[in-house]
């Protein structure tokens, strides 16, 4: 028997395992995202400040708008008007390595392991821990 990583993630996050946590997380993107799920995966990654899902499956949710409104999630995912603001933006055609703003979150966390720092939370929070750690240094 296999247990949902997502079940997981949800009690890791609870007790605030966050290694497990990020294991989870990382598994239940390396199983994709896709039309049936990319909506539900946006909602479920906002609620427990999973950055890289949320990463993932806002990606799949742009390139794929008119697919992810068919989905059951789509009338839920409506009634965040700062998830549909993050979709009406879109993502950086661009990721960069030398701008936090532009960084993949795989690439944030690196450095913030890097520094010895928090590796979980949202996009805005790694990004302000390491703007945080620069100013201190």
């Amino acid at each position: 028997e296999t247990t949902d990583p997502r079940s997981v993630l949800e009690v890791a996050d609870r007790f605030g395992c966050s290694h497990l946590k990020l294991i989870a997380e990382a598994e239940i993107v390396k199983t994709g995202v896709d039309k049936q799920n990319a909506a539900e995966l946006l909602l479920f990654a906002d609620a427990h400040s999973c950055a890289l899902l949320r990463e993932a499956a806002r990606e799949f949710c742009v390139t794929h708008r008119e697919a992810i409104t068919e989905s059951s999630a789509w009338q839920q995912l409506k009634e965040s008007t700062d998830l549909l603001a993050e979709l009406a933006v879109g993502t950086p055609t661009q990721f960069s390595d030398s701008n936090y703003d532009t960084m993949r979150v795989s690439t944030l966390r690196q450095k913030l392991e890097d520094k010895g720092l928090e590796v979980d939370g949202t996009r805005e929070t790694l990004i302000r821990r390491l703007k945080d750690s620069d100013d201190s240094n």
